[in-house]
């Protein structure tokens, strides 16, 4: 989808918590963190694999400003803050120039 030009989002709750008997029902996400990333973390960061990832979990820990893809992990909020409409909305005005071209 991506090389052809659009947009492929992924959206989460990034909600990884490990129950009874052996867990502690603690979340600790499944992104991990820049320092420590997880697989998942890498499909996006290193590998470009969608054009953005918006959590909806306050915990987790978004992209640091420059990834090795140039794509990046954001956390909304669903408030006027929420990125996801914004970085929609920017990818829709660029595909419309390149369509026009």
């Amino acid at each position: 989808m991506m090389k052809a030009g659009y947009l492929s989002c992924l959206f989460t709750f990034d909600a990884k918590s490990f129950p009874p008997p052996k867990g502690d029902l603690v979340n600790r996400g499944e992104f991990g963190s820049p320092e420590s990333p997880s697989d998942k973390r890498l499909y996006i960061e290193k590998h470009g694999s969608f054009s953005g990832c918006f959590s909806y979990n306050l915990k987790t820990i978004p992209s640091l400003k420059k990834t090795e893809s140039g794509r990046g992990i954001f956390v909304s909020k669903l408030d006027d803050t929420d990125s996801m409409p914004l970085f929609i909305l920017n990818f829709w005005k660029a595909f419309k120039k390149l369509k026009k071209a």
